[in-house]
C-alpha cells in the first residue's frame, strides 16, 4: 500500500494522467488498483536524491509486480519518478510527483 504522506497540498503527475492529481485523487486510485491486484513484489532504486533546507527532490526508478486477483495473471511494470517532499517540523511530506512507465523503455 502506498503511503499517506500526502501533504495536504499534494498535486501530481501519475502514470497515465492527463491532467494532475490531488492528494485524494491519487488515495482513490490507489485502493481501487489494491482491490482488483495483489503487488506481489516491489523495488524501489533512488537515482539521486537532493536536499535543499526543507525541500527534498528524489529521482527513482520502482519496478513492481502486480496479480490480478479475477484472473490470476502476473504483470510486471517499471516507472521513472520524480518526488518533490517538504520537511515541516521534522515530517517529510510528499508535495509533488511525476511518473511515467518505461516498461520495456532501453
Amino acid at each position: 500500500m502506498l503511503c499517506y504522506c500526502f501533504h495536504e497540498d499534494f498535486v501530481g503527475w501519475g502514470v497515465g494522467s492527463t491532467v494532475p492529481t490531488t492528494k485524494e485523487e491519487r488515495r482513490r486510485s490507489v485502493t481501487r488498483a489494491d482491490v482488483n491486484a495483489e503487488r506481489t513484489t516491489l523495488q524501489l532504486v533512488p537515482v539521486d536524491i537532493k536536499v535543499y533546507g526543507d525541500i527534498a527532490v528524489v529521482l527513482l526508478v520502482g519496478t513492481y509486480s502486480l496479480k490480478d486477483r479475477a484472473s490470476g495473471e502476473e504483470t510486471v511494470t517499471t516507472e521513472r519518478w520524480l518526488d518533490v517532499f517538504h520537511n515541516d517540523d521534522g515530517r517529510w511530506t510528499w508535495i509533488s510527483d511525476a511518473g511515467i512507465d518505461i516498461t520495456g523503455a532501453r
